[in-house]
């Protein structure tokens, strides 16, 4: 699941990603905006480290100048 929040000069954006296998994981969530013409940017990413069964939260703070030529 995610939430969205706008926060004064920019849009926070939290993911949160679970550990289903058996192993511990390493990942890299994306953010990617939608830009007008339907093609997609990315627009943040950031690592994170599970281990089995574990649940965690990745927060990504995205200023209104990396969104700025959505519609």
């Amino acid at each position: 699941g995610y939430t969205l929040a706008a926060r004064g000069h920019h849009v926070e954006a939290t993911v949160r990603v679970r550990n289903f296998g058996s192993f511990a994981m390493r990942e890299t969530v994306q953010v990617y905006a939608r830009m007008p013409g339907g093609a997609l940017r990315l627009v943040g990413f950031q690592p994170i480290t599970l281990q089995p069964g574990e649940e965690g939260r990745v927060t990504f703070e995205l200023g209104f100048e990396a969104l700025g030529t959505m519609g």
